[in-house]
């Protein structure tokens, strides 16, 4: 991001730039870095009624996308496909033990967590039992390409990434 322009410390970005990063960041991410992420697809047995009642997964293990959305109880209902973000090694006993079976067709897609897991402890909203992480699920609604998802990204999860950025540490 310093190569880009922004600068390092959060408290010198004037309103402008701090739209600008999320966005830049949101593009790169979907575009660069997540196409190269390790992954793993998993078949969801016994699917729920309900994307909101997705099992709460372990500390470290992080809901994005349209399933973070649903599960946060934003006006949107997720897919087909769950996002999740994970260390996969933990991720293959986590599912395990909750019927996720591998599935190279799964419904369940499990990206390598790129992030320490104590470095991020935002919530979306808090409104559900579930870890998020904003700016990711931003960016991954973004991508999604979906018009509903893209609407909820932009009314709703960038507003608490524009609050949640400059929050001080």
């Amino acid at each position: 991001l310093a190569g880009a322009g922004y600068p390092r410390n959060r408290e010198y970005l004037i309103g402008e730039q701090l739209w600008s990063l999320i966005q830049y960041w949101a593009e790169a991410y979907a575009y660069k870095l997540k196409p190269k992420l390790p992954r793993q697809r998993f078949r969801l047995i016994g699917t729920p009624d309900d994307w909101r009642t997705l099992p709460t997964l372990n500390p470290g293990f992080v809901y994005s996308g349209v399933a973070a959305a649903a599960v946060e109880r934003y006006n949107l209902v997720a897919g087909e496909e769950i996002e999740v973000y994970a260390d996969l090694q933990e991720a293959l006993n986590f599912f395990r033990q909750h019927r996720w079976a591998p599935d190279p067709t799964g419904n369940v897609v499990c990206y390598e967590r790129f992030w320490m897991p104590k470095g991020i402890e935002w919530r979306l909203m808090g409104r559900g039992d579930h870890e998020t992480v904003p700016l990711l699920t931003y960016a991954d609604l973004l991508a999604s390409g979906d018009a509903r998802a893209i609407e909820v990204a932009e009314r709703d999860v960038f507003n608490l990434c524009l609050q949640l950025y400059k929050r001080r540490p």
